[in-house]
């Protein structure tokens, strides 16, 4: 019997083959700590579900909230940057002017077309 797949294991093989062998034994440990892990996850579970209900859940330590950084850039820096965004001068001419990057030149003056 010849098929063009020789690397699938065949039922009839699984008894004289020991690679064949060494594979399904892999395959039944590995489902054997799978139920193993599933049956503690279904305890933890319950016992979750307990606590809840005893309202004996502890207290979850929060992260701090990221902050963004200080503002480098002053009101009036910004406000310098939307005058010249308006007048005509390009992001990177600014940019250049008041020594920051072209990204914080757009970001300082998304809408600066409105309001003019």
């Amino acid at each position: 019997m010849s098929t063009t797949h020789t690397n699938m294991i065949r039922a009839e093989d699984i008894g004289r083959d020991s690679a064949a062998q060494r594979c399904m034994g892999i395959i039944e440990r590995g489902m054997e700590r799978f139920a193993v892990q599933q049956k503690l996850a279904a305890l933890q579970h319950i016992e979750f579900r307990a606590m809840v209900k005893a309202n004996a859940v502890p207290e979850v330590e929060r992260r701090a909230h990221r902050h963004s950084p200080a503002r480098r850039m002053t009101a009036e820096q910004i406000a310098e940057m939307m005058r010249l965004r308006r007048s005509g001068v390009s992001a990177a001419n600014i940019a250049e002017k008041l020594e920051c990057s072209n990204a914080t030149v757009v970001r300082n003056t998304i809408g600066w077309r409105i309001n003019t």
